[in-house]
């Protein structure tokens, strides 16, 4: 997160086809540039600034016209600057902007209730085949250069690495998720049980060659092999210590 002292703040102003103002926004960096991708895949609360950028995308703009009215400013001189602007213009239905509060504030100090109905909404919404398609699209082939890297690194360790605690919860999640809920004995003795007795389904002459092709020809070096193992040794050791503490 920036510094509150830090003179790289700035408000813009986006605007309708007709040159009507439909959103007074404050930000860093590329803040202004967002509001087209934020259109494009469904991200944030304020319906109304997404549908019209969608139909003026439609109508053929290439981009939204929008205006930087001050630059150079601290963060809190950006959202003084960005209040009393909103204030000028007016929101609806007292004036033409989109924005939902008077200004001021951003998505962590909006109030509860909005910022409750903001989380629901995220989490409501589905991604379409063609949504993810773009989305996969756009970051295809984008490598970072070594300065974004270091902002990155830069910003997580001013925020805080993930704590030893949080680091357990995700590890747990993700093997939950891909190797499902550990089994009990009971549970395993059932199962087999019910396999025993039982012939595999046979597979055709073409299915058999269709897998003998895929495989056929592989060379692994030392080194894939030896990771190949340790993995399933690991792998191994965590499903017997899951069945043991179950």
């Amino acid at each position: 997160m920036a510094s509150n002292n830090l003179a790289d703040s700035y408000v813009y102003v986006l605007f309708r086809a007709d040159g009507t103002p439909f959103y007074v926004g404050a930000g860093r960096k590329s803040r202004w540039a967002d509001h087209e991708k934020h259109a494009r895949y469904g991200l944030g609360p304020d319906v109304a600034r997404l549908n019209i950028i969608r139909e003026m995308t439609k109508a053929g703009f290439k981009s939204i016209p929008k205006v930087k009215i001050a630059e150079g400013l601290t963060h809190q001189e950006a959202r003084v600057r960005e209040m009393a602007l909103i204030a000028v213009i007016g929101r609806h239905p007292n004036g033409p902007l989109t924005n939902q509060t008077p200004g001021g504030d951003g998505y962590r100090d909006q109030p509860a209730e909005l910022r409750a109905k903001t989380i629901a909404r995220n989490r409501a919404r589905v991604w379409t085949p063609e949504a993810r398609a773009k989305a996969a699209e756009g970051s295809r082939g984008k490598k970072q250069t070594p300065e974004s890297l270091a902002k990155r690194v830069a910003t997580r360790r001013e925020r805080g690495w993930w704590s030893p605690e949080e680091r357990i919860k995700m590890s747990d999640a993700f093997r939950a998720r891909m190797l499902g809920k550990p089994k009990s004995p009971e549970h395993i003795a059932k199962m087999s049980a019910a396999r025993k007795g039982k012939s595999l389904p046979k597979l055709s002459e073409e299915h058999k060659a269709a897998i003998g092709n895929a495989h056929r020809g592989k060379v692994y070096s030392a080194e894939t092999r030896a990771k190949i193992s340790a993995s399933r040794l690991k792998l191994f050791a965590s499903l017997k210590n899951d069945v043991a503490a179950s």
